[in-house]
C-alpha cells in the first residue's frame, strides 16, 4: 500500500527538493566521464554512480524518484528481521517495522531523487546481517552506506571504539562473547573503505580531505547568513520529529534497551 502511494504521489507532484536536482545532474556527468571525481563535489560517489547505471538502462529523473520508493519499501522488513532475532519479540518488531514504514521523513524521501533511501537500505541490510552474525557481510553494507552517506562513518567510528573498549575490558575468556557482538570484519572493513576513499581523494584532489573543507564552508555561510530560532531547533528536535513522529517520546525507552543489551 504504502509503494502505490508513493508511486502516485511520484506521478502528482514534483521533487521539491533541489539537492535530488543536482544528484541528477551529476549522475549524468558521471556516465559521460566516471573517473572525474571532482564531479561529485561535497557528496560521497556511490549514489551517482547508481544513478548513473540506472539512467545508462534508459531511467529518467522520474523513474529514479519510482526506483526510491520502490528500495523503500525494503528497509522495513529487513527491521522487523533484524530486531525480532535481536529482542526474540514478535510485537516489538513488528511494531519497529511499522514505525519506520510511517516515518514522516522516511515518507517524504521515499519519493525523491535523493540518496537517503538507498542509504537507509544500506544501513537495514547492516542490522540484518548483523542479527544473523554475518559480520563480513555486515561490514560491507556498512562499507556501502559510508559511500552513500558520511553518517555511517560516524557508525563506523563508534563500531571501531566498542570493539576496541570490548577487547580491551574483557577477560580473555569472554573475547569469543565480544566479538560476537561486534566481529573484527565488522569494522575493519568499512573502516578500510573510507580509509581507501579519503586517500584515494588525496591522491586526486591535492589536499587531505578537500571534500570536507567544502562541507565545512556551506554550511558555515549557511549559518552566518540566516542564524535563527528555527535553525538552533531544527536539528535537535523538529529534524527528528520529522523522523520519529509522536514515536519520538519512545527514544529514552530505546536507548535504555541498547545500553542494558551492550552492558
Amino acid at each position: 500500500m504504502m509503494l502505490v502511494l508513493r508511486v502516485l504521489w511520484v506521478f502528482a507532484f514534483r521533487d521539491i527538493d533541489s539537492d535530488a536536482y543536482g544528484h541528477f545532474f551529476i549522475a549524468t556527468a558521471v556516465k559521460d566521464d566516471p573517473t572525474n571525481l571532482a564531479v561529485h563535489w561535497v557528496w560521497l560517489p556511490l549514489y551517482h554512480f547508481f544513478v548513473a547505471a540506472l539512467t545508462y538502462a534508459g531511467v529518467g529523473f522520474r523513474g529514479v524518484r519510482i526506483v526510491n520508493a520502490g528500495v523503500a519499501t525494503i528497509a522495513p522488513f529487513l527491521l522487523h528481521d533484524a530486531v525480532r532475532r535481536r529482542t526474540e519479540d514478535a510485537d516489538i518488531a513488528r511494531a519497529s517495522a511499522i514505525a519506520l514504514a510511517l516515518s514522516p521523513l522516511a515518507t517524504v524521501l521515499a519519493q525523491s531523487a535523493q540518496p537517503e533511501t538507498l542509504f537507509l537500505a544500506a544501513i537495514c541490510f547492516t542490522l540484518f546481517e548483523s542479527a544473523r552474525g554475518h559480520d563480513a557481510r555486515a561490514g560491507v553494507f556498512l562499507a556501502i552506506a559510508c559511500m552513500l552517506r558520511y553518517e555511517a562513518w560516524g557508525a563506523t567510528l563508534a563500531l571501531a571504539v566498542c570493539w576496541l573498549l570490548g577487547k580491551l575490558r574483557r577477560a580473555p575468556s569472554n573475547a569469543a562473547a565480544t566479538n560476537e557482538r561486534i566481529g573484527f570484519a565488522f569494522v575493519a572493513i568499512p573502516c578500510a573503505v573510507v580509509t581507501a576513499y579519503v586517500l584515494f581523494r588525496f591522491w586526486t584532489d591535492g589536499q587531505l580531505l578537500l571534500f570536507f573543507r567544502g562541507t565545512r564552508d556551506i554550511t558555515a555561510r549557511q549559518v552566518a547568513s540566516r542564524w535563527t530560532f528555527y535553525d538552533v531547533v531544527s536539528f535537535p528536535i523538529i529534524m527528528p520529529y520529522m523522523i520519529f513522529g509522536p514515536l519520538i517520546v519512545l527514544i529514552p525507552v530505546g536507548w535504555r534497551t541498547v545500553v542494558r543489551w551492550n552492558r
